[in-house]
């Protein structure tokens, strides 16, 4: 049945240092900043809001001066974004550098919940080198799937998306979400993470890169700019990716059962696949897969590595 979940994602420039109004402390300042651009998309009353890697983190801040904001900050930027998911029943991913007790640091990714509880953390895998430098920010060790009421999520922070890796293990996961927070944009890797992963794909950047959702064909759906650093969109996670081969009849026949209950987004790229998403509340799209046989694109490509095996002669 119908998933249906409203997902923002702010692509907002950090807050600049030398700005700060001398009145302030470091800290309320970044609160601040981050407050002015989480209440754009509040309105929309959103299920999920996404925001750029590190984030509480002011730009042009000297090294010296960043150390002694980490003190200063402590957990007070993250207890205000909880204070924000608990106020308006909100699900937030954000990008802080983490500090645990044996000195040591992470580039982390936390997931917060509704009630303003910590869903998880995913630690970024793959840092860039002078992150250990002048942080002292150790690797992460595996991928995180958060579960939400709404479905499974899976996040990467920046440098991450360079990794085949890091991709594959995703793969393996099957997130319904991917979520990329980063300093960069990323650029056609973020379009073949979703294809690849089949999962939507969530993108927050700094910077100016702009952010993005983009579905599991790899097409943008809607994508910020220069005028709103923010997009809200409703997409249904009740969904799967299915090959073409074959199958074109079959989908020809469930639509014409389902009707507009049924969407069936067609070969975009010249790739072959489709996604197919229910929006009924009687059954889900894997009921309808299964009445009608048709495969998702895993199950056919592996029906395809048995026939090349000799190990089947032929597909009904």
């Amino acid at each position: 049945m119908a998933r249906i979940v409203k997902v923002a994602t702010i692509s907002m420039n950090l807050c600049e240092y030398s700005k700060k109004p001398r009145d302030m402390s470091l800290t309320d300042y970044e609160i601040m900043w981050l407050d002015k651009n989480i209440s754009q998309v509040l309105p929309d009353k959103p299920d999920l809001i996404v925001l750029p890697e590190c984030c509480d983190v002011p730009d042009g801040i000297p090294l010296d001066d960043m150390r002694r904001y980490f003190e200063e900050r402590g957990e007070k930027t993250v207890d205000h974004i909880r204070k924000i998911a608990r106020e308006n029943n909100v699900y937030i991913m954000f990008g802080a550098y983490r500090f645990l007790p044996d000195k040591t640091a992470r580039n982390s990714c936390y997931m917060i919940g509704r009630q303003g509880e910590t869903v998880g953390i995913y630690d970024k895998n793959y840092i860039v080198p002078t992150e250990t430098k002048f942080h002292n920010i150790q690797c992460g060790e595996s991928e995180t799937i958060f579960e939400c009421d709404f479905g499974r999520v899976g996040a990467i922070i920046c440098f991450d998306i360079n990794f085949d890796e890091m991709r594959l293990k995703y793969k393996r996961a099957k997130p319904d979400l991917m979520v990329f927070i980063s300093y960069f944009g990323g650029g056609l890797m973020r379009n073949f993470f979703a294809f690849d992963t089949r999962s939507y794909f969530v993108a927050s950047c700094a910077y100016g890169c702009p952010g993005e959702i983009i579905n599991p064909l790899g097409l943008s759906l809607c994508v910020t700019s220069y005028h709103y650093n923010y997009v809200v969109k409703e997409i249904n996670l009740d969904y799967e990716v299915v090959h073409m081969d074959n199958h074109r009849e079959k989908i020809r026949r469930a639509k014409e059962k389902y009707g507009s209950l049924l969407e069936v987004i067609g070969d975009v790229g010249y790739v072959g696949v489709a996604i197919i998403s229910y929006f009924g509340t009687d059954k889900t799209v894997r009921d309808i897969l299964a009445e009608f046989e048709i495969s998702d694109v895993e199950e056919y490509l592996e029906y395809a590595r048995r026939h090349r095996a000799g190990q089947v002669k032929n597909k009904n």
